[in-house]
């Protein structure tokens, strides 16, 4: 399983590439929107966790263009806590928007809730496993 993290934030960019890093799990990181576009087109991630405010454009910009490249899971996450950005965000195919900084269980919540049958694939061996267990560990 491929996974896109795109953020601008450094910090942000590697904690949720640490949560999410499983044997498995390839991690694609991104700044900007021009990298994420690229990686798209590139690596066809099938789950993707996307900044909302970027130096180069919103991450709302490359929601359409993600799921038509066949991403099934994407995560928003906005510093906003705008329920306009929100309804937004979920019209154009996010299936979750998360505030951000998020609750790594939430994150973790999230994308099981968003693609269930994918992580179990994905772990393998661990599908027994609780979810959180399995990628906290």
């Amino acid at each position: 399983m491929r996974i896109l993290i795109l953020d601008r934030d450094p910090i942000s960019r590697t904690r949720t590439a640490r949560l999410l890093a499983h044997p498995s799990i390839t991690i694609i990181t991104a700044s900007t929107c021009g990298e994420a576009r690229r990686a798209l087109f590139c690596q066809y991630p099938q789950l993707a966790v996307f900044d909302e405010n970027l130096p180069d454009g919103c991450g709302l910009d490359l929601l359409s263009l993600a799921r038509r490249i066949g991403t099934r899971v994407i995560i928003m996450n906005s510093m906003l806590n705008d329920y306009a950005f929100m309804a937004t965000a979920l019209r154009l195919g996010a299936s979750d928007v998360l505030p951000k900084p998020c609750n790594p269980c939430d994150l973790v919540h999230a994308i099981w809730q968003g693609n269930a049958m994918d992580w179990r694939t994905a772990l393998g061996q661990y599908a027994t496993a609780p979810i959180r267990g399995a990628l906290l560990l």
